[in-house]
C-alpha cells in the first residue's frame, strides 16, 4: 500500500506495467495453458493454448497456475503420481507421487458481537456513507477505505518446535459481523443479522496448520477445474489449537477495553449455548472460511523425496526445461500472510535464470 495515495501496488503495478513495452514481452489475454509438451528426452518443448495455436519454448517453460491449475497441469501433461495419470490414460513423463498433494492453507474464523460504535460494515450499507467514505479516500486519501489492514502435551510440544518469532495464530479485528459463512449466499443466511444494528468480531487464523489436503483431476482437460480436498482441521493437534485460539478471542471480548464498546453483554455468534470444545469445534468446521494462502501442492525439496516436485531452483525433477514457480512450488507455508514471499520467491528464481542455473 503506497501510504500517500493510499493505492495497493500489485504485481502489475510494480512488474508488468513496467514490461509492456519491451520487445520480447507478450501477454496472451483471455487465453488458456491446455498442456505442455515434452521431447523424447523429456525436455519442456512448449505449450498448447486453448486457441490451437502452439507456443514454443526457446529455453524453457515456466509454469505460475497457482496452488491449483499448477498441480493440474502438470498431471495433463504427464508429470504426477502414476496411478491417478493411469486411470486417465495419459501417458507417465514423469512419476511424481508429489504433484497435487501436501496442500496447506489457512483458516479463519471467530465470535462476534453487537456493538455500540459504528462499523464499516454497517456505514457501506448506507448509499450516503458510501458516497462520503468514497470522496474522502479518491479526494484525500483518508478514511476507511485507506486503511492497511491452554493447549494438550502434545500441541505444546509441537509449538515448542517452532522458532519463536513464528506465531502459531493471528488475531483480526474486524468491524463487522464475521459469523457463520457456511451458507454460499452469506447475507441470505438466516443467521446474518437484518437489524441494521453494528457488530464486530475478532477473528481467529491458524498460522502454522499440520493438515494437509490435495488437488487431482478428473479430467484430461484444462477447462475442467481440478477437485480439491483442502483436509481443513484434520489433524487433532490443528483442532485443538483452533479451540484454543477461539475461547482466547471470546476471552478478549470480556476484558475492559472492549466490554465498554459492546451494545450486548452477550455474545451474538455462536452465542453462550456454545461452551464445550466439541461444541466450539463443530461451530469452527461449519464456519470457517479459507483465507485464500493455499500452497505446498509443487513442492520444493530434494530429488530423492517422493514427495518433492521441484528442485531448490524450482525446476521439475524428472524432466527438463521446465520449472514451476508460485505458491505451489513452497517448501511450506510460511505463518502469515504470503504475498511479498511469493515476490522473494520469484525474485530468487529469476536470478537463477539469468544465472543459467
Amino acid at each position: 500500500m503506497d501510504p500517500t495515495t493510499a493505492i495497493r501496488c500489485s504485481s502489475q503495478t510494480a512488474f508488468l506495467d513496467a514490461c509492456q513495452a519491451r520487445p520480447n514481452f507478450k501477454v496472451f489475454r483471455d487465453t488458456l495453458a491446455e498442456k505442455i509438451t515434452f521431447d523424447n528426452e523429456k525436455r519442456a518443448t512448449g505449450v498448447k493454448i486453448d486457441s490451437g495455436l502452439f507456443l514454443r519454448a526457446r529455453k524453457e517453460v515456466i509454469l505460475s497456475a497457482g496452488a491449483f491449475q499448477s498441480p493440474q497441469l502438470l498431471m495433463i501433461s504427464g508429470i504426477g503420481p502414476a496411478a491417478t495419470l493411469d486411470s486417465f490414460g495419459i501417458p507417465v513423463v514423469a512419476d511424481r507421487p508429489g504433484v497435487g498433494q501436501n496442500m496447506s492453507d489457512h483458516i479463519m474464523f471467530g465470535p462476534s458481537y453487537r456493538v455500540k460504535v459504528k462499523s464499516l460494515a454497517n456505514e457501506l450499507g448506507d448509499p450516503t456513507q458510501v458516497l462520503a467514505i468514497l470522496n474522502n479516500y479518491f479526494l484525500n486519501a483518508r478514511g476507511p477505505l485507506a486503511t492497511q489492514s491452554m493447549v494438550s502435551t502434545d500441541a505444546g510440544k509441537y509449538l515448542s518446535t517452532l522458532p519463536a518469532s513464528w506465531p502459531d495464530l493471528e488475531y483480526i479485528a474486524v468491524d463487522a459481523y464475521f459469523g457463520d459463512y457456511s451458507s454460499p449466499l452469506f447475507r441470505a443466511d438466516p443467521g446474518y443479522p437484518q437489524d441494521g444494528l453494528d457488530y464486530a468480531s475478532i477473528v481467529v487464523a491458524p498460522t502454522a496448520p499440520r493438515s494437509r489436503g490435495s488437488v487431482t483431476i478428473k479430467t484430461t482437460k484444462a477447462t475442467d477445474l481440478p477437485v480439491i480436498n483442502p483436509n481443513w482441521l484434520t489433524d487433532p493437534i490443528d483442532a485443538e489449537i483452533a479451540v484454543a485460539g477461539y475461547k482466547r478471542a471470546r476471552q478478549l471480548f470480556q476484558t475492559a477495553a472492549l466490554r465498554e464498546i459492546l451494545a450486548d453483554p452477550v455474545e451474538y455468534f455462536p452465542g453462550p449455548t456454545i461452551e464445550t470444545d466439541e461444541q466450539i469445534l463443530d461451530v469452527i468446521r461449519k464456519s470457517l472460511v479459507p483465507v485464500f494462502h493455499a500452497s505446498t501442492t509443487c513442492r520444493m525439496g530434494k530429488a530423492d523425496d517422493p514427495d518433492a516436485v521441484v528442485d531448490a531452483k524450482a525446476r521439475v525433477i524428472g524432466v527438463s526445461g521446465l520449472r514451476v514457480v508460485d505458491t505451489s512450488s513452497f517448501a511450506l507455508l510460511p505463518p502469515g500472510h504470503p504475498q511479498s514471499t511469493v515476490y522473494a520467491l520469484a525474485e530468487k528464481i529469476a536470478d537463477d535464470i539469468k544465472r543459467g542455473d
